[in-house]
């Protein structure tokens, strides 16, 4: 097998290769990508930044207007993958841009991603669990459970630089395919923890556990006993 390059950037063509891992997640959609690296100028962070940020942008506009009329299904498609492309537009975004700047992708990111969680298949919401480091942001996936129905539970914790985003491809869609419940949860020092509450990274998480086990001892549609935790590196 001929090995592929997507471009002369080792960083950047790394990066094109995360963005593609979600494809099969419906994250990213080849042809989109391959458009996008059309534009880009190989080794350029500004051209990759815009390139990938506009893209997200048109993207996000197209999924609200779906999510207006209705179409829920669209919506929530190109919800995730404007998320996608969005982060994936600030990986450069210190070299090319000013810390607000990269705090507003950022911040257009994780709208389109909630705008995704609100056009979900199944149920789904924002949640807040409070723990000793503060108020941790998270999201719940009910799955195709009956409601009233105590289910095992996947608790996902991605990686200092994971995006929640990146949750379909790194355990969130198998899991709910599975008939697991499922908890995301932002720690000290990752996305909205560290971007809106500046919770900072802690060296110690283990004050964090035992309030999300709490949180979800006291669920109902929880099997307590059956609760895993899964962290992305």
């Amino acid at each position: 097998m001929a090995d592929v390059t997507f471009l002369a950037d080792g960083g950047m063509d790394f990066a094109v290769r995360c963005v593609l891992s979600g494809a099969p997640y419906a994250t990213a959609e080849p042809g989109e990508v391959l458009a996008v690296l059309a534009d880009v100028v190989d080794g350029d962070p500004s051209s990759w930044r815009d390139t990938w940020v506009a893209r997200g942008r048109a993207l996000a506009g197209a999924a609200a207007s779906d999510a207006a009329a209705g179409r829920r299904r669209s919506a929530c498609g190109g919800a995730l993958r404007a998320a996608n492309y969005l982060f994936a537009g600030n990986y450069y975004a210190p070299a090319c841009t000013d810390a607000a700047g990269t705090r507003s992708v950022w911040a257009e990111h994780r709208a389109a991603w909630d705008l995704a969680v609100s056009c979900w298949p199944t149920p789904a919401r924002g949640v807040v669990v409070e723990t000793p480091a503060g108020p941790l942001p998270g999201y719940w996936f009910s799955g195709s459970a009956p409601a009233d129905e105590p289910r095992p539970v996947v608790v996902l914790v991605g990686g200092i630089e994971t995006p929640m985003s990146d949750a379909p491809m790194t355990g969130l869609t198998d899991a709910l395919a599975r008939g697991y419940r499922v908890l995301l949860l932002d720690g000290p020092g990752q996305g909205a923890a560290l971007y809106e509450e500046r919770l900072a990274l802690a060296p110690r998480w283990d004050g964090v556990w035992p309030a999300a086990l709490d949180w979800l001892a006291a669920h109902p549609q929880v099997d307590a006993d059956r609760v895993g935790l899964m962290g992305i590196n």
